[in-house]
């Protein structure tokens, strides 16, 4: 069976303005692998960034929303002996601070929440909404899950978009979602008068004084068999996504110039998000190294194709189109290399730095 690998790399080519792309001397930034794959590459027919991406990748299609089913799938890889079963949201602890006549968004990568206090916190909210039937879980201490009464009925939007923003888009609205608007102000009360928060003022840390509910949803019956013979990321929509499928969950290496993939035969998926993440900080640096990053993994891969070792790669990076290598289009010497400045957007100006973005991500 042939050897193939796909590499899922949303936010590599932006959106991004161009300028991020362009030395201090005005001319493009060299990256010799990414180039011949732009420039020679065969362009196919991709996917969507994330969400969307990663749920096609798995055969799921979730519309063009905002937000995705995600909470039950990260919830299977966050909590994997959990009962999977039932209806799950994200119910991601925030911190919310006015800002003139708004209120902005801080996550979790703000806080530095300690296990201990999690648990405190869970434990308040699930003995004060007992009656009600909701039921708060802290798998992880950055990454918490609820079980509603019943379903979500407004349009969500996912925490990563609103970090940093006013929070006005993402509150509940409609005439179904008017207990939930009322819900959601006594959180704030209960989280603000917990000894937890408290403390945590009076150590001069910022109170976990709210929840940010998004990505709801049930998990679906799973493929008759694994969709790839080995799925690696570190993120937990795709860890979940492969626990589901059935497929299995290998090592993720440190960084893409640090992995021994091992060449099994058949389908590999490799799904990192860096570039994606450093955009949504608005993070020129970051964006920047994990483009380096991808250059030097690139550099192996051409190396192995060549080789004969692996039949081929594709990367997808999320606009639409994906890029596939193979031996033949190693030999298109005539094809002009295109640079990375060239893919950008000379329009897109960045916005200012988002808070908390020198903080890695749970």
């Amino acid at each position: 069976m042939a050897r193939d690998l796909t590499l899922l790399l949303p936010g590599l080519l932006g959106p991004a303005p161009r300028a991020w792309a362009v030395s201090a001397v005005g001319k493009p930034r060299r990256l010799t692998h990414v180039e011949c794959l732009l420039g020679r590459a065969d362009r196919l027919p991709g996917i969507a960034g994330d969400p969307t991406g990663l749920f096609a990748a798995f055969g799921i299609a979730i519309g063009n929303g905002p937000d995705g089913p995600t909470a039950p799938f990260r919830r299977l890889a966050d909590d994997p002996d959990g009962d999977p079963s039932g209806y799950w949201v994200r119910a991601d602890p925030i911190h919310l601070r006015p800002d003139r006549d708004r209120a902005r968004l801080f996550d979790a990568r703000f806080l530095s929440i300690q296990r201990a206090e999690a648990d405190a916190l869970v434990a308040t909210f699930n003995a004060h909404f007992a009656d009600d039937g909701l039921i708060l879980v802290a798998p992880t201490v950055d990454r918490w899950y609820l079980r509603p009464d019943h379903p979500l009925t407004w349009p969500t939007l996912p925490l990563e978009a609103v970090v940093g923003q006013p929070v006005v888009g993402g509150l509940p609205r409609g005439d179904t979602a008017g207990p939930w608007a009322t819900r959601l102000n006594e959180i704030q009360m209960l989280f603000h008068q917990a000894e937890v928060n408290q403390q945590r003022l009076r150590t001069g840390r910022p109170a976990i004084n709210g929840l940010w509910l998004s990505g709801g949803g049930e998990l679906p019956k799973p493929p008759a068999g694994p969709l790839w013979g080995s799925v690696r990321s570190r993120s937990p929509l795709a860890i979940g996504l492969a626990r589901w499928s059935g497929a299995p969950v290998a090592d993720m290496p440190n960084g893409l110039t640090d992995w021994d993939l091992g060449w099994q035969a058949g389908s590999q998926l490799l799904h990192w998000d860096g570039p994606q993440r450093a955009l949504g900080d608005r993070d020129e640096a970051a964006w920047l190294a994990a483009v380096d990053e991808i250059e030097a993994g690139l550099a192996d891969l051409f190396r192995a194709v060549r080789r004969g070792r692996l039949g081929r790669f594709e990367l997808d990076p999320g606009l639409g189109i994906r890029y596939r290598v193979t031996r033949r289009t190693e030999w298109r010497l005539w094809r002009r290399r295109r640079t990375l400045a060239e893919q950008l957007d000379p329009d897109d100006e960045p916005d200012s730095p988002r808070p908390g973005r020198a903080v890695a991500r749970g």
